[in-house]
């Protein structure tokens, strides 16, 4: 699978490097049609309005089919070691995330929120992470999580709940 990321991304650091030449070519464009206009005074205003509007257009397109190319070069490599280091390291990075980083966390952790009852914490559904990763592991079990579960990765403090 890396290996076919690795060639889209070549083909699309191609492309962003095709269009980063074309766009410095409307640019160099653009400027030889200012000094014709400004300093030279070899057009009339009407044509060097609707010409310079034309390149500008050009650039624009170029410079958004540029960004989607840059999007196309993420390193999934790099993306995939962070994940797995999050998932490594979930409660250290929960103790020294701010509200914002935790609430971004507890999301991609617990993607349907959390529920507190009778001063436990727990989940219905858990982070699609670990359903892939049971996946690999190769083992199937028809049987739900013994009860109490919840209080193995839970601290019950009273007045309130911290995810250990």
């Amino acid at each position: 699978m890396t290996d076919a990321w690795r060639v889209r991304c070549s083909g699309a650091r191609d492309l962003r490097e095709n269009l980063e030449s074309r766009i410095t070519d409307l640019q160099r464009r653009q400027r030889i049609l200012d000094d014709a206009f400004l300093y030279e005074r070899r057009i009339d205003s009407e044509t060097y309005e609707r010409q310079r509007d034309a390149l500008r257009e050009q650039i624009a397109v170029l410079r958004l089919e540029q960004d989607e190319a840059r999007l196309e070069e993420i390193d999934v490599e790099g993306l995939l070691a962070f994940a797995e280091y999050v998932m490594a390291n979930a409660s250290r990075l929960w103790q020294e995330a701010s509200l914002v980083q935790r609430e971004h966390l507890q999301a991609v952790l617990f993607p349907a929120g959390l529920t507190f009852d009778d001063g436990r914490l727990g989940t219905a559904v858990t982070c699609l992470a670990f359903t892939q990763l049971r996946a690999v592991d190769g083992e199937k079990s028809d049987l739900a999580s013994p009860s109490g579960t919840a209080r193995s990765w839970t601290r019950e403090i009273p007045g309130e709940v911290e995810v250990a």
